[in-house]
Parts: structure tokens; C-alpha cells; sequence
């Protein structure tokens, strides 16, 4: 028989069903609906081959394993400790490589049977011979992997209910970043299944079609590491990054959905299925097809470009958190709103260590405001990030302009720049850590500290506020007393401070005589004078805080050469009279103190005061600290009555001793009661002043013939700190900076802020004993699996029979 006369290869049951389907659709509806429902009859046949196939149970019980192993490690360490629930997120969804890897080898034996083994079988001819378009076999097939990758995830839908089940609070779980996470999964599913059906279409062998999958997989996911650790042109950069799969999964994991991953993942899928319909409608030997299909699939492929184009330009980011922890407050948006109806714009330059391994939650959330900010303001504000170890050139440029050292740049800096005018914030800065955090085991690795709540927006807000609108405020330091000198860089020298004043957009100069304060000093401070101030030069600093000044002084105890007596300032006067008692005493705090010095440090005794309420869980160093208490207030004889409150206080245990004998031999112990050796009469009882601020409270009309003093509103502020130490180059660690910047900050009135609440993720930590941690192991490792086993056994068994 020859090839005119031979009768066409039977047809198997499936395939007829197929045929009279498409037959009957054809003459009753339009062709897009007919290869719909083709395409729906190939997804059944599909979904009945993985339901009666023992491999597919078997898949899914190693998917669950994985999946199972992960979840436990995450209730174990939440046992443990707490955890922002979306940092949880973060972890299960696409957080480790264990979650990639397997994701990969799943899409890739689930894809690699939909069109080779139909080919190495034989089966695919008599498939297309029913009145079937490719396209419906294609959607078809790719519709079934899709709906059996879905059945693979529905049991972690369990997990969840786990978590809400042994969660401390119920309303630690954040819904909305759950649903963005396996929203991704999703479209990071939807988009490999495709790359996994085209690979199908291209090799009768499945073992082939499955190598190709991993590879192709494994260099998209790759292809983001790329553009952060050796890519350096930046256009090509920018083009990795759009396909990032880690930084995808990372943005949905923490409730963020981006517009331009959707529709990445979305017409990736799209263009692979098209591309595996054009080549199985190439038949072998058929050139001309062939060259079809290449050209068809070049014009696919710029398609795809051109609309991701389009796409990041046209960006719209939701913010799915139950908490709003990324969208911006109605106060930025104004602010943002006023600085460009005044025509100004500000520059925000980040300089930053960006290790892809190691997560900085801190860092993450940064980078997203920013982001947000610079897309509200229209092109008012420019944002450039740096990585200090991928962009050099550029990082030593701006650094040396900023004078940024290489300590800042390494732990994180955001400089804030419009008109001339700076502002500096350390990354570290915009968030509140817990001060002690949980360790999971005595002798076990540190645990890093806890973000606590996230104030970037509001520091962020205030910065812009102060370089756009504010000018330059100027801090005048006293000379001739031995003070500590403001542009030394010795240890005992200022030249640490002053830079830092530098950068919150200050001034500093010295300050040679004090017979008359110039009008353009905002703030006046004394750095540890050694020597007392004149009647005249008392009587001057105290006319210019009459006058509204404002004044910061850092007073340790003074003691002579040999340690024999305490010496006098000659501001005793001016602060008593404003509130504030200088104690001639020496402050030990046995619990806080470092080792055998008299140094020691103070992480909660801070007052509801705009000066060291922020310091609260901050710790800073007092190394040779002094009583200073504010007294009751008293009007002055023009009628001015200063409020003065204490702003530090030590430990419940710390005592003030006058023994300068003990102090000599470094053996300090507290004063007997009833002995005389502290303030007046005796010791104060602890815990014990150490700093106070003092402010016009109100004035009134004074003797007569008495000038009126300032208002309010108006008036002198003064602020003492008991440590002349405390802002030297050699004594400026963990927070004393900011005490002082903050002190300052007060004093001069820049404290410009616009009130944001701080962004407080949900906590969550589980409550789990060790039998139920247990139980826990058992139900996800092995009862899950076991079920998926024991399905796939009774089909076996069933087929078997």
C-alpha cells in the first residue's frame, strides 16, 4: 500500500474524545473559545496522568519534606525568640537556596514529560491529527503542570494554621504578607513551568528536557548575584536586576507587589508558551518552517522587552502589610508636595555595605522608603545608592567631600543635601533595636539585635525639612579655661563633635572672650573648663541666657593636679539661680561600671525630656560623672521663673562619694550614713542626677523699674551634662554623640520634625514546649509526606490490580 492509499494511524481513546470534542466546538463556537475548551480537555488528560502516576506522589512527598523542613526551622528559632512576621516571610519564601534548588528540580521533572515523552512515544502525531490547534495542546499541558504545581503547594496552606495555632498573639500573623508570598510563588511558578514547556518542546528526551529546565533556571536565578558582585556597566546592571528572582521573592515575602514583577513573570510565561506552540508546529525537515518559527520567536522575544519597558517605567508598588509598614504617611506626602511647589530639590545620597548574604532588615526597609520618596516628590528628589565595595571611585569622591570616614561608610550613611545645606544619618539610626537580644542558648552564636520599630520616615522627613527651609545654626565654644579645644584632634579635642555638628548642618567656631556673647552664637558651650570663669565672664553668660541664649555645658568634677580638692567653676551661681545644682561629688555606679575605673554606663535612666527621651535603650559612657539635680524654681528678680528637670539618672545601687583619699588609691566605697561627704549635707540618695536641662517657664512683670525678661517662647535654655569627658575624641562611643547632638539640637531650636509615627512590624514568636516542638517535626516532616506516600501506594496498588 502506498503512501496515497494508506490509512491514517489509529487513534487512541483519549485522543478520539479529543477529536469529537474539537469537531463539535468548531461548529458551534468561534475559534478562540474552541481551542479554550481543547485546551481544557488536554488539561484534564494531563491532570489524569499526574493523579495516576505513583511519581507524582512521590514528588510531592519530597516537596514536602523540603517545604516541612523549612517551616520547622522557622517555628524552632521563633520558639526561641521573636520575629517581625515579615521577616518570617522573607525566610519561607525564597529566603535560603534549599527553597530555589528544590523549586528548580520540581519544575523541572514536572515539565519534562509534557511534550517529550509525547514525542518518544509517538503519541504526539495522532494528538495533532485530531482537529486540535497547537496551541490548545500547548495551553493545554501547561494549564495541567500548572494546576499540579498548585496542588503541591495547598498543603502549606497547613503551615499557616500552625503559626496562628501556636502564635503568642493571633494578631502577629500578617495576612497580607502571607498572600503576597504565595502570590509570588505563583507568578515565580508561572513563569518556570513555561521556561520548563518550552525546554519540553525542544528534545524527545526527558532526561534532556530536564537538564535544559535546570540549567535555564539556574542561570536566571543566578543572573541577579551577577549584576551585584561583577557587573559594572550600569545599564546591563539594571537589566539583571529587573529579573532578579531573589530580590522578587524578597519584595513579595515582605507584603510588597510590585507592578513590574507581575507583569514580568506574566508575559515571561506568555512569550515561553507561545515559543513552545511555534515549535511544535514545526515538523521535521520543514525549513522554511523552522525559519518561521526563529524569526516568530525573535519578534517574541522583543515583544517581551518592549513590554517590560513600559513596565518600569510605569511602576505601582502595593503595599499588602495589615500594618501600612511601607506606605507613606499623609504628612510625607505633603512635605514632599510643598518642596516641589517651591521649586526646590533635595539630593539623597546612600552610602552603604550591601552584602547579599547576610540580610539587613534596617536596610531593606531604607531602601523601599526611599524608593516611595522619590517617586512621591516627581523628580524633587534624586536618590543614589552606593555600595562601598562595587561603586569605589565614586564612594571616595563623595567621601572625601563629606568627609565621611571609612567606619561610617562601612556601618551605613544617608546624606541629606539641598542648597548648600547637609544633613548626615547613620543607617543605624533609623530604627530601635532591642538592647539585649535573645540568645537561644547560653554558649550559643549571638543573635543580631531585634528592629524594634523603624524611623526612617520621620528622621528621613526632618532632614529634608531642615536643608530645605532652615538655615545654619552656629555653636560657639568658650576658650582660655583649658577647655577642651573644638577643631583639636587629639584625644582630649572636640574635632570628632564639631564634624558631626558639620554634618546636622551646624557651625562651629571658638569663642575668644566672653565680655559680650556675639548675637549670632545659637548655642554657647563649655567643654570641661579647668580653670574658674570670672565674676565679669559669669555675669556675661548669664546676660546673654537673660537675653533668650541658649547654653550647653559639660561639667565634670573638678580636682586639682594632686586629687586633694575640688575646684570651683564660678558657675555655681548662674545655674543655681536657674534651677540646676552642681554636686562637688564623684558618682560610681557599681553595677554599670567598666571594670576598675570609675567610668560607667547608663542604658535606661533616661527622662521624658526632648534631650534624652530618644536615648532610651541607648547606651552611653560617663567616665568621671558629677551630681547635677535641678532644684525647685525660683523667679529671677526681673520676674523670669526658669522649670528645670533631670535628664540622666544612674542605677538603683550608684553612690556619690567626696573621698578623694579612696579616689587617690582606687578604692571608692559609698558614704556612711550620717557621715558628711556628698551635696551639702550628705549623700543623695540613689538613683542619682547626673544631667539636667532648665528653659523659661513663663515671666511676669518683676520689681519696679525692672527690664522685662524674654518670653517664653523665647527664653534661655540651658542644658548640664555631668561628664566633661563626655563629646572628647578619645571618649566618643556608643551613643554619646547623639546625647549631645540631641542636647544641641534642642538648645538651637532645630529640631524641625514632622511627627510620622515610627513603623512597628508585627512581632511574632511562638509558644512551643519541647513535646510540642516534637510533635511539630513529626506532623510537618513526616505526616504530610507519609499521606503523599501513602496516596501514591494506593494508586500503584490500584493500577496494579
Amino acid at each position: 500500500m502506498n503512501a496515497a492509499t494508506a490509512a491514517p494511524a489509529p487513534l487512541d481513546e483519549g485522543s478520539r474524545r479529543l477529536k469529537d470534542r474539537g469537531a463539535w466546538g468548531a461548529s458551534r463556537f468561534p475559534a478562540s473559545v474552541s481551542t479554550l475548551r481543547a485546551a481544557v480537555a488536554v488539561a484534564r488528560r494531563e491532570l489524569l496522568a499526574y493523579a495516576l502516576s505513583p511519581i507524582s506522589y512521590l514528588v510531592a512527598a519530597l516537596f514536602l519534606v523540603v517545604q516541612g523542613y523549612s517551616f520547622f526551622l522557622v517555628c524552632q528559632a521563633l520558639s526561641t525568640q521573636r520575629a517581625s512576621a515579615t521577616a518570617v516571610m522573607q525566610y519561607f519564601f525564597g529566603g535560603t537556596f534549599l527553597y530555589w534548588l528544590f523549586l528548580m528540580f520540581v519544575v523541572a521533572v514536572i515539565t519534562m514529560r509534557l511534550l517529550a515523552e509525547e514525542r518518544q512515544r509517538g503519541t504526539i502525531e495522532p494528538l495533532l491529527t485530531a482537529p486540535i490547534s497547537e496551541a490548545a495542546v500547548v495551553l493545554g499541558k501547561y494549564l495541567g503542570a500548572v494546576v499540579f504545581y498548585l496542588c503541591l503547594w495547598a498543603p502549606t496552606l497547613f503551615y499557616v494554621g500552625l503559626l496562628r495555632a501556636y502564635a503568642g498573639d493571633a494578631a502577629a500573623i500578617d495576612p497580607g504578607a502571607i498572600a503576597a508570598g504565595y502570590l509570588g510563588t505563583l507568578l515565580v511558578g508561572l513563569s518556570a513551568l513555561a521556561i520548563g514547556l518550552l525546554a519540553s518542546s525542544l528534545t524527545r528526551s526527558q532526561v534532556l528536557a530536564a537538564v535544559m529546565c535546570f540549567t535555564a533556571l539556574s542561570l536566571l536565578l543566578l543572573s541577579g548575584m551577577l549584576a551585584d558582585l561583577y557587573v559594572r556597566n550600569e545599564t546591563v546592571r539594571q537589566v539583571l536586576l529587573h529579573t532578579n528572582l531573589f530580590r522578587h521573592m524578597d519584595e513579595l515575602g515582605r507584603g510588597i507587589v510590585d507592578s513590574r514583577r507581575v507583569v514580568y513573570h506574566l508575559s515571561l510565561a506568555a512569550a515561553a508558551v507561545f515559543a513552545a506552540g511555534r515549535v511544535l508546529s514545526a515538523r521535521p525537515g520543514d525549513s522554511p518552517a523552522v525559519f518561521r518559527v526563529i524569526a516568530e520567536g525573535l519578534l517574541c522575544l522583543l515583544l517581551l522587552v518592549g513590554v517590560n519597558l513600559i513596565a518600569a517605567r510605569h511602576v505601582y508598588r502595593a503595599d499588602w502589610t495589615a500594618g501600612r509598614l511601607f506606605t507613606l504617611s499623609e504628612r510625607t506626602q505633603d512635605l514632599l508636595a510643598d518642596v516641589g511647589r517651591e521649586g526646590k530639590t533635595v539630593q539623597v545620597t546612600v552610602f552603604q555595605a550591601d552584602n547579599a548574604a547576610d540580610r539587613n532588615e534596617l536596610l531593606d526597609d531604607a531602601r523601599e522608603l526611599l524608593l516611595r520618596v522619590e517617586r512621591a516628590a516627581a523628580g524633587k528628589v534624586h536618590v543614589e545608592l552606593l555600595d562601598i565595595d562595587r561603586d569605589r571611585d565614586r564612594v571616595r569622591l563623595l567621601g572625601e567631600r563629606y568627609h565621611i570616614d571609612k567606619d561610617d561608610l562601612r556601618q551605613g550613611v544617608m546624606v541629606v543635601e539641598s542648597q548648600g545645606r547637609t544633613r548626615f544619618l547613620n543607617i543605624g539610626e533609623l530604627g530601635d533595636f532591642e538592647t539585649n537580644p535573645e540568645r537561644p542558648e547560653p554558649a550559643g552564636p549571638a543573635v543580631p539585635p531585634r528592629l524594634l520599630a523603624f524611623r526612617g520616615e520621620e528622621l528621613l522627613d526632618s532632614a529634608i525639612l531642615t536643608v530645605v527651609t532652615g538655615k545654619t545654626p552656629v555653636v560657639c565654644f568658650t576658650k582660655g579655661h583649658g577647655e577642651s579645644e573644638y577643631d583639636s584632634f587629639t584625644g582630649a579635642g572636640l574635632s570628632d563633635l564639631t564634624e558631626s555638628l558639620r554634618r546636622e548642618n551646624y557651625q562651629s567656631r571658638g569663642l575668644d572672650q566672653l565680655a559680650l556673647v556675639p548675637r549670632d552664637c545659637d548655642v554657647v558651650v563649655i567643654a570641661g573648663p579647668e580653670r574658674a570663669f570670672l565674676a565679669d565672664e559669669a555675669a556675661a553668660l548669664s546676660r546673654y541666657l537673660d537675653g533668650g541664649g541658649r547654653m550647653l555645658l559639660l561639667l565634670g568634677p573638678q580636682l586639682d593636679r594632686g586629687l586633694t580638692r575640688f575646684l570651683d567653676s564660678g558657675l555655681f551661681d548662674l545655674l543655681r539661680v536657674r534651677g540646676i545644682r552642681l554636686g562637688q561629688a564623684v558618682v560610681i555606679d557599681p553595677e554599670k561600671r567598666l571594670g576598675d575605673s570609675l567610668a560607667f554606663v547608663i542604658d535606661e535612666g533616661y527622662g521624658d525630656h526632648p534631650v534624652s527621651a530618644p536615648m532610651l535603650h541607648r547606651r552611653t559612657l560617663w567616665t568621671l560623672a558629677r551630681p547635677v539635680r535641678a532644684l525647685p524654681t525660683v523667679p529671677l528678680p526681673d520676674g523670669t521663673l526658669w522649670s528645670a528637670r533631670d535628664l540622666v539618672l544612674t542605677g538603683d545601687k550608684a553612690y556619690q562619694t567626696s573621698d578623694l583619699a579612696a579616689l587617690r588609691e582606687g578604692r571608692p566605697a559609698p558614704p556612711v550614713p550620717g557621715v558628711p561627704g556628698g551635696m551639702e549635707e550628705g549623700a543623695e540618695k540613689s538613683p542619682i542626677s547626673i544631667a539636667a536641662a532648665a528653659s523659661v517657664k513663663e515671666t511676669g512683670p518683676g520689681p519696679a523699674g525692672a527690664t522685662p525678661g524674654p518670653s517664653a517662647d523665647e527664653g534661655g535654655r540651658l542644658v548640664v551634662l555631668g561628664c566633661a569627658q563626655l563629646g572628647t575624641n578619645e571618649s566618643m562611643a556608643l551613643y554619646n554623640r547623639d546625647l549631645i547632638l540631641g542636647a544641641i539640637s534642642w538648645l538651637a531650636d532645630a529640631q524641625r520634625r514632622v511627627v510620622v509615627a515610627p513603623k512597628r512590624p508585627a512581632e511574632l514568636r511562638l509558644v512551643l514546649k519541647e513535646d510540642q516542638l516534637t510533635r511539630l517535626f513529626l506532623l510537618t516532616m513526616c505526616g504530610l509526606p507519609l499521606m503523599a506516600l501513602l496516596l501514591g501506594l494506593g494508586v500503584f496498588w490500584i493500577r496494579r490490580g
